[in-house]
Formats: structure tokens, sequence, C-alpha cells
């Protein structure tokens, strides 16, 4: 379970020179990575876990985190112009996030096996780029076409 955080920093050129482009962490701000942005400004992208302790709950709080990350990889305080949070967990259709290359394909299979006319897609679903968007869109479409398969093997049933 957990979410996302986004913060905005100037300076980017500097930052971008200082930091490597992305960073894992072992604090609430988890991963993040950089990209450059307008203006001599970088974002970071990061996830964050949900430990429980009302991190993503607490958006200054949370960008606090990631503040301090960015500034124990860069040697210096940036400064921040922008910033979101986002509760993956909270949302109803989501109910967290999964993002693990552990267990290998057969895992993989399993978390994306059809239960009855439920399909599941996702990058922990994907046989490929298991941590990655390019996963959850391949993901994405691997479930589409077992939907069409079914929806297609029903109809010439019903014709035949």
């Amino acid at each position: 379970q957990g979410g996302k955080i986004a913060g905005q920093y100037r300076d980017g050129a500097k930052i971008w020179d200082a930091a490597a482009p992305s960073v894992l962490t072992d604090t609430g701000a988890a991963m993040f990575w950089l990209k450059r942005t307008a203006e001599d400004t970088v974002t970071l992208l990061g996830t964050m876990p949900d430990l429980g302790d009302g991190l993503l709950d607490d958006p200054d709080a949370a960008l606090a985190v990631l503040d301090k990350q960015l500034e124990a990889a860069v040697g210096f305080e940036p400064t921040r112009i922008g910033g979101l949070v986002q509760n993956w967990t909270r949302q109803e259709f989501f109910g967290g996030v999964v993002s693990s290359q552990s267990g290998g394909p057969a895992r993989r299979a399993v978390l994306g096996a059809a239960v009855g006319s439920i399909h599941f897609a996702g990058e922990a679903t994907s046989t490929r780029w298991a941590t990655a968007m390019e996963g959850a869109a391949r993901s994405g479409e691997r479930a589409a076409d077992e939907v069409l398969q079914k929806r297609g093997s029903r109809t010439h049933a019903l014709a035949g």
C-alpha cells in the first residue's frame, strides 16, 4: 500500500548535476526519479509506502521528507516551488500499489490470472518490465485481450 509524491524545485541544472537520475532511500520517500522541467527546474517523482504513520495524509510533512532526501542527495537545501502527494491506499479502486520483481514469472502469472470474469492488470502482473509503466500498459493490453477472447468464444458458441 502506498502512494506517490512529486515536488518541483528551483536550480534545476545545479540539482541535476549533483544528484543521480534516481534515488532509493530508507525513509518515507522510498524512491524518486529526477526529471528536467522548464525554466531551470527539476521535478522529483517518487513513491511512498503507507507505513500507517499518516504521512501520506499530510502533504506538507510528506513533501518535507522529500525535501530532506533531495538535500541529502545534492548537498544543499533545495527550494521547492510546488508539490503534491497522492494516497492510493485511500482510493476505492486502487487500494494500494505494488512494485516488485520478487517471485519472478510464476508469481506474476498467479497475480495476473483471471478469477471468473474478473481480470487483473498492473505492472506486478506483467511478464516483462514488472516495475515499469511499460509493464502496466502491456498487462492492461493482456487483460483486455483475455476479455475479448472470452467474449469471442461466447459469441461463437451462441452462433453455432
